[in-house]
């Protein structure tokens, strides 16, 4: 997704694009770098892998070109949120305190060089 809107971003539209979702999240670079596509989207410490094994170059940086973005999402069925919904806020609620509390607490605590 983040990636897709990366492309968005550039004024590429993802349906212009061979976009291959179906290979296993850990097997990316191998796929590649067995000649699977011409580009990879890869996590460190892959991506500098690739570069050190000459099987590929790291050219550009999904996480600099989208800025913030939430990495963690929860999902659930529509008949679990229905029949759980004390539940359902019970978990959004202790979710927004840590947030809140990471928040408030994060320049306070910053580590120092």
């Amino acid at each position: 997704m983040v990636f897709e809107y990366v492309l968005k971003k550039n004024d590429i539209r993802p349906s212009d694009v061979n976009i291959d979702q179906s290979i296993d999240f850990g097997s990316t670079a191998a796929a590649f770098s067995g000649g699977k596509g011409a580009y990879t989207v890869e996590f460190e410490p892959s991506a500098t892998a690739l570069e050190q094994e000459g099987a590929g170059y790291v050219v550009s940086s999904v996480g600099v070109e989208s800025g913030y973005v939430p990495y963690t999402a929860f999902s659930a069925k529509q008949s679990y949120l229905d029949s759980h919904k004390d539940l359902i806020q019970a978990f959004t609620n202790a979710l927004q305190k840590g947030m809140d509390y990471v928040t408030t607490h994060r320049r306070r605590n910053r580590c120092r060089d």
